[in-house]
């Protein structure tokens, strides 16, 4: 009998541990949301983040793509690090010419778009949208007819579902 009450004890510590675990990872996950929303919401304001992609993962910002100047670079590291809930920024940003064509409106559409998708990331050029990044199955075809919604010339895949 005294197993059995061991048994049942240890059961319901599992129990309460593992639904801690599942509610602070889908809190994370809404986090991770409103931290690329707020970088998104910055982005269409700095004209230094027309060239750059960014997903979040449990806090942490990752960068990549290009800034023409040093000090576009500088000024979009420090608004990223400076976005209440970033634990970490991953710097992969090159300084490189950006074109300001007919792809920036799209672009911050598209940005527009991935704030509910934190571990997205998209590029635009020549109305073609290239998605990188992971996603859960159940969530790319809604991200796709989102985008396509956005009417460009076409989406490419580049991502990983799980």
């Amino acid at each position: 009998m005294n197993h059995i009450k061991k048994f049942s004890r240890l059961c319901f510590a599992f129990l309460i541990l593992l639904s801690v675990l599942i509610e602070s990872g889908c809190d994370q996950q809404q986090k991770d949301k409103d931290i690329k929303a707020m970088i998104s919401s910055s982005a269409k304001q700095e004209i230094g983040f027309s060239g750059v992609n960014y997903t979040i993962h449990n806090g942490v910002v990752t960068l990549s793509g290009n800034c023409p100047t040093q000090q576009q670079k500088d000024n979009v590291l420090a608004r990223i690090k400076n976005t209440n809930g970033v634990k970490d920024v991953i710097d992969q940003i090159q300084i490189a010419p950006v074109l300001l064509g007919t792809d920036y409106s799209l672009k911050q559409s598209v940005d527009s778009v991935l704030t509910q998708y934190a571990t997205v990331a998209a590029t635009v050029q020549d109305s073609l949208i290239t998605l990188q990044g992971t996603i859960e199955k159940k969530q790319l075809r809604d991200l796709v007819k989102s985008l396509m919604d956005l009417h460009p010339k076409g989406v490419n895949q580049h991502v990983s579902a799980y």
